[in-house]
């Protein structure tokens, strides 16, 4: 298989995400692809089978597609992987990828942000692809070899604890980010350091961050309590 082709297919994954199938037409494309690179004969039937309704993360799709051909390629049960892993998948990938890695990497490119915003925005861009294509170019060879014990790769590089360590991350950044902002721009007194506070609780709702944002505001309460008996504001 050209690894680097089908990693580039894989991108048009939710090309015709619909409610009837939501995303079977895109998964049905990269299945027929699999199957052909594999040589594997699948009558029609199967081929067209493909196309029933499927939901996963986007950047979980080709573990999907490895653990399937395995599936066929060992005369297993081929409806397994859809029905087991791409719910799993799905949940996986949306609290690691859209609820805590985006989130850090934010406060990472807001801090490269501070001295060249041009260079914020490429280095946010930079960093999430680096995840992004590692997964869609490495998923389809560990799909392939784990099969239906793909979960034990997963579990090998405690990838469930990833985005708690992500949100660790962002709160230290945070915080960083919070210091030098005010060191630059702010003049520290109570009401900038409250509206300060309020502007970034709301832009990190919004981003759907909600621990990262509850402990982070928990923090700079605590910190602005400690400002004001010390007498900095």
């Amino acid at each position: 298989m050209n690894k680097v082709l089908f990693t580039l297919k894989s991108l048009l994954y939710q090309g015709n995400w619909n409610y009837q199938n939501m995303h079977g037409s895109g998964f049905s494309y990269l299945f027929q692809y699999a199957v052909k690179s594999e040589n594997l004969k699948l009558d029609e039937a199967e081929l067209k089978k493909s196309m029933d309704y499927f939901n996963t993360h986007p950047f979980f799709i080709t573990f999907i597609i490895g653990i399937m051909i395995k599936e066929y390629k060992k005369d297993l049960n081929p409806n397994y992987p859809k029905k087991i892993y791409g719910p799993a998948f799905a949940a996986l990938g949306d609290v690691f990828y859209w609820h805590s890695l985006r989130a850090s990497l934010f406060v990472i490119a807001a801090l490269v942000g501070l001295s060249n915003p041009y260079l914020g925005v490429i280095t946010y861009l930079l960093l999430f692809n680096i995840f992004h294509f590692l997964f869609l170019y490495n998923g389809y060879d560990i799909g392939l070899f784990y099969g239906r014990h793909t979960i034990d790769w997963f579990n090998r590089i405690k990838f469930a604890r990833w985005s708690v360590y992500m949100e660790y991350i962002a709160i230290f950044l945070l915080g960083l980010f919070v210091s030098l902002l005010c060191k630059k721009i702010f003049i520290i007194n109570k009401i900038n350091f409250i509206i300060f506070v309020l502007f970034l609780a709301i832009g990190l709702i919004a981003g759907k961050s909600l621990k990262v944002s509850f402990s982070f505001c928990f923090g700079l309460i605590i910190t602005g309590i400690i400002f004001h008996f010390k007498g900095v504001f």
